[in-house]
């Protein structure tokens, strides 16, 4: 029903002998039907109700003088007649539920019919007595609209007019021209058949222009086809309906008009089309503008983020704006009470909220807060909620008010306290200048730092007047430049402190723009590195000494970092790598020491970047030339006592090694044959052990046969001779890797290296034998003798390892003698043979 408008339909045309039965002071009988058969369907047509009835309250009994959409004719109940005789008197009347009063709520008729909704008003005589009613019902509950009551109204006037006085066409005609209402009467088809005074003053024209043309023709273009769709239901389906459209004038301007359309028939049947119309113009341009107004406050509201909300404390219902259920983050069909509101707030700011509306109610001020809100997407936000109380009669009727999100000034506030907090507190110097460089704040670090007091005004300073003259030429020349460029600069400059000191700072210099890139103020950030410049000098004090040291003294010197890159060398490490320091310095150890060197060093470099001192001794063969060098890794700390690199010492041990081998040479050799003795023996067997050199061997125990007897006949001079020159042949025999030594006497081991088999060790002693049984030529002297073997096969890493090795050689070397002189014995023919009392090579030798 909304937006529907009400008029009055005209009534039809009513024959002069049936209008002046109506003279009478009431309706007598004799009242032909066909009188008010017209008025009951309008009674219904204007309320848009199924049922209507024309009753005569005259005198006992109430009587049906007309009826409409019954199906048969109605009887009047005694509660309905009592009910209209007393609701009469006051005109108009209604009651939307009758089952709600006492007077309807029985009667027979409303219960036949299943009425629910009645609505009437009185028709009254010339002296004001009512003697009749127009009904109208319906059977849904619903309320009647000013519209139908201002309608009902003006048909009860039509009515009464036409029987208090005489009327005919001309009378009736006349009713509806003077009505203010636009009447017409059209064809089916549109064509124009009547319009009263009010219908053509619309448009600017005269009724008789505007009959015969059709009505289409004065319809805005763009409204035409929903206006010919809407007459075609009315023709079609009957009843009425109501609709607004824009009308043309005669002048080209569009007005809007509310049409009530309806269909009636001619004495022919041929069906007609009735409208009633009312200028809406007016209201239509004020509905738009409160349209636009509110569409306005409700853009700005969203820009603003400022929503709307009132209370009506009768009903305790609450009311939001759109923008309020936005800021709550909430859908559109929302429905906010008193008790879900507070689920948004918390506890402590709901309190506030509560005192405030309190105090509001009982004074009458208004209030204003700041508080926190939890959106129903769980968000936390700032709002700003006001509000106030309107009063009426002393009492609070209604509470209204704005929400308006400020988390981010409530943000930027808190960032501005924290920031003007650190400024406050810190002991870094802050300065800000206006754009000609005019100071509006110095913290209190600087302000102690000038020797300013604490409330000393500073508008009056500039800048320049606590820069030295290095300083602002710098400003001029570069900092201001860059700072327009890149809106900070950061470096070292000086600045006056106190007495006109000249104080060495680390200065930040940063430029605040407007939105459009233009230079607001600047801020300074400046910290006193007085303390760090002494200890830089000093630093570089000591640098510079250590650095003559270092390249005074004939070790090579390398400082390398925790990523192993070369950070400095000496001369002396320059002249040793043959490379200048500018090409080594920067790069990684494996880069200057070359893969293969880096990876035997990998384990001393490890250790010392764990913060471990290592000292060992390394070979380095390059360049044409060996060079032993004695290494030492010393680690370097941090001031948290965390390794981050070391210094690498090297110190050239080459003759020293060189020395170092020639006596060892001297310990570990047989003065006379120039053979291993026993200490070399053990050393070679021992580093072949640990590398792993030793998987199977051979080892030949020797003795010489009959060499007591050259000694006894020629002397001991010619007995070291021989045993020299067969050291000589048993050095050919065997390869440079397999070892000869003497064990003391005549005695010698042979060790041969990668022998697997028995065999192969067999024929290796048979060599030896031969060797052994040749002639030696001792000066003019022929010597004779020969030898014994015994042959010791297996891996040194065996149990017993290799003592047990050459004690096994030993026990066959006796069981050769035993067999007799010039033979060799392996480990198969030893069974039974008793062990060898000499079976050890431990222990000083010759």
């Amino acid at each position: 029903m909304k937006n529907r408008s009400w008029t009055v339909t005209p009534l039809p045309q009513v024959p002069e002998t049936e209008v002046s039965s109506l003279r009478s002071p009431a309706f007598p009988d004799r009242v032909p039907e066909a009188a008010l058969a017209a008025v009951a369907p309008l009674v219904a047509q204007l309320c848009a109700a199924p049922l209507s009835l024309v009753y005569d309250l005259w005198q006992p009994p109430c009587r049906v003088l007309a009826h409409h959409g019954f199906a048969a004719p109605p009887q009047a109940g005694a509660g309905l007649a009592l009910w209209a005789t007393q609701a009469g008197l006051a005109g108009v009347f209604h009651v939307e539920d009758a089952l709600q009063d006492t007077r309807l709520a029985s009667d027979p008729l409303l219960l036949a019919e299943g009425v629910r909704f009645c609505a009437g008003v009185a028709l009254r005589r010339a002296d004001g007595q009512v003697v009749g009613c127009l009904l109208a019902m319906d059977r849904v509950v619903r309320p009647l609209l000013p519209a139908q009551a201002q309608a009902l109204q003006t048909l009860a006037w039509l009515v009464q007019a036409q029987w208090a006085a005489p009327v005919g066409e001309a009378s009736y005609r006349a009713l509806v021209e003077t009505q203010t209402e636009m009447v017409s009467l059209a064809t089916a088809q549109g064509v124009l058949l009547y319009v009263n005074p009010q219908y053509a003053a619309h448009f600017g024209m005269r009724p008789a222009d505007m009959v015969g043309r059709s009505l289409y023709d004065f319809v805005a273009v763009h409204d035409q086809p929903a206006v010919r769709a809407q007459i075609d239901t009315v023709l079609r389906e009957g009843g009425n309906l109501q609709g607004e459209n824009r009308m043309v004038a005669a002048d080209g301007s569009e007005k809007w008009v509310s049409w009530t359309n309806a269909v009636q028939h001619d004495a022919l049947g041929t069906p007609l089309l009735n409208s009633v119309g009312r200028d809406v113009t007016a209201q239509r341009l004020a509905e738009r503008a409160l349209q636009a107004s509110e569409s306005f406050l409700e853009k700005t509201g969203q820009v603003a983020r400022i929503g709307g909300w009132e209370m009506d404390m009768a009903r305790q219902t609450l009311a939001w704006s759109e923008q309020t259920k936005r800021i709550h983050e909430v859908e559109a069909d929302f429905v906010p009470t008193v008790q879900n509101v507070n689920d948004f707030y918390p506890a402590d700011a709901m309190v506030e909220l509560q005192a405030a509306a309190q105090r509001a109610m009982q004074t009458g001020q208004a209030w204003d807060l700041e508080v926190p809100l939890v959106t129903g997407k769980g968000r936390q936000i700032w709002v700003r909620a006001q509000g106030e109380v309107q009063f009426e009669q002393g009492a609070p009727v209604r509470l209204f008010g704005t929400v308006q999100e400020i988390t981010e000034r409530v943000v930027a506030e808190k960032a501005l306290r924290v920031l003007t907090t650190i400024f406050d507190k810190t002991t870094d110097l802050v300065v800000q200048t206006d754009r000609a460089g005019r100071i509006s704040y110095m913290n209190p670090a600087v302000r102690r730092f000038t020797g300013l007091g604490a409330d000393a005004p500073v508008g009056h300073l500039s800048f320049e007047d606590f820069n030295t003259p290095q300083t602002n030429a710098l400003y001029q020349s570069t900092i201001l430049p860059v700072v327009h460029a890149d809106g900070v600069w950061l470096g070292v400059t000086t600045v006056y402190g106190e007495g006109k000191r000249t104080i060495p700072v680390s200065h930040m210099v940063i430029a605040h723009t407007d939105k459009d890139g233009r230079v607001e103020h600047y801020s300074a950030v400046m910290r006193d590195i007085s303390a760090l410049v002494d200890i830089q000098q000093e630093l570089l004090q000591q640098t510079a000494t250590l650095r003559s040291v270092t390249e005074a003294i004939p070790a090579g010197v390398a400082v390398v970092g925790a990523d192993e890159r070369i950070k400095f060398v000496n001369s002396a490490f320059e002249r040793w790598h043959g490379s200048p320091r500018g090409v080594l310095v920067g790069r990684y150890l494996w880069e200057a020491l070359g893969a293969e060197e880096y990876a035997r060093t990998q384990h001393w470099t490890a250790q010392a970047l764990a913060g471990e001192t290592v000292t060992y001794e390394k070979e380095f063969v390059g360049n044409n030339r060996s060079q032993n060098l004695l290494m030492t890794h010393i680690p370097l700390r941090s001031e948290a006592g965390v390794a981050n690199g070391f210094v690498a010492v090297g110190q050239d041990i080459t003759n020293h090694k060189r020395e170092s081998v020639r006596l060892l040479k001297l310990t570990q050799r047989d003065p006379l044959t120039g053979v291993f003795n026993r200490a070399g023996l053990r050393s070679y067997t021992d580093h072949h052990v640990r590398e792993g050199l030793l998987p199977s061997t051979a080892v030949l125990y020797v003795d010489l046969d009959y060499f007591k007897e050259v000694n006894d006949q020629y002397g001991h001079p010619v007995g070291d001779q021989l045993l020299q020159l067969f050291a000589q042949r048993l050095l050919q025999l065997v390869r440079p890797s397999d070892a000869v030594a003497r064990l003391g006497g005549d005695e010698f081991l042979v060790v041969v290296l990668g022998i697997k088999t028995l065999a192969n060790a067999e024929r290796v002693a048979d060599k030896v034998l031969k060797a052994a049984a040749a002639p030696f030529h001792v000066g003019d002297l022929q010597l004779q003798v020969g030898a014994s073997v015994g042959i010791g096969l297996g891996s040194a890493t065996e149990s017993g390892g290799w003592d047990a090795l050459i004690a096994r050689a030993d026990g066959c070397l006796y069981a050769a003698k035993k067999a007799g002189k010039g033979t060799s014995r392996g480990p198969r023919e030893l069974a039974g043979a008793p062990e060898a009392p000499n079976a050890q090579i431990a222990g000083p030798g010759p």
